[in-house]
């Protein structure tokens, strides 16, 4: 999942910051199994990459201005919106408290729709390309790009 965020590097603060955010939006509308797994396997992703395997998330909640300065840049709260949005989609549809969740965090975080709207096709153009160049099941990814509402020429570039 981290592949998701590019070139940006994580601190193992920043990441709590990101797996905490994730979690606000999965209550939103109930832990899902996946979304938990998403969020686990994230953080043990993270702490790894830090040489700290055994940190702990710990049980202090999500702060938009906490966030705001362990972020510390706009590619970084980029990174946690394109990261809730992937959560949101892991079990299958993003519901309408998890997008209230993620535009009330996008807002904290001093975002606005317009890039709130690109981190969420980013992150679905992420998945999408999980896709790219099937051939079997070709309708099928077209359909989920379609479900995403991507629009038919994104999704051309995409699966092609």
């Amino acid at each position: 999942m981290t592949e998701l965020h590019g070139d940006i590097e994580l601190s193992l603060e920043q990441a709590a910051t990101i797996a905490k955010a994730m979690l606000e939006v999965a209550e939103s509308d109930g832990v899902h199994q996946r979304e938990q797994e998403m969020i686990d396997g994230f953080w043990k992703e993270c702490a790894a990459a830090s040489n700290q395997e055994n940190a702990d998330l710990g049980t202090d909640r999500y702060d938009a201005e906490t966030a705001r300065t362990i972020l510390g840049s706009q590619e970084h709260a980029a990174a946690l919106i394109k990261s809730c949005y992937l959560l949101a989609l892991a079990d299958g549809d993003i519901s309408a408290a998890e997008e209230a969740k993620i535009a009330e965090i996008s807002g904290g975080l001093n975002l606005d729709e317009a890039s709130t709207e690109a981190c969420a096709k980013e992150a679905k153009l992420y998945l999408l390309n999980k896709f790219k160049g099937v051939s079997v099941f070709k309708e099928v990814a077209w359909d989920i790009g379609r479900k995403l509402g991507l629009d038919e020429a994104t999704l051309g570039e995409t699966l092609s």
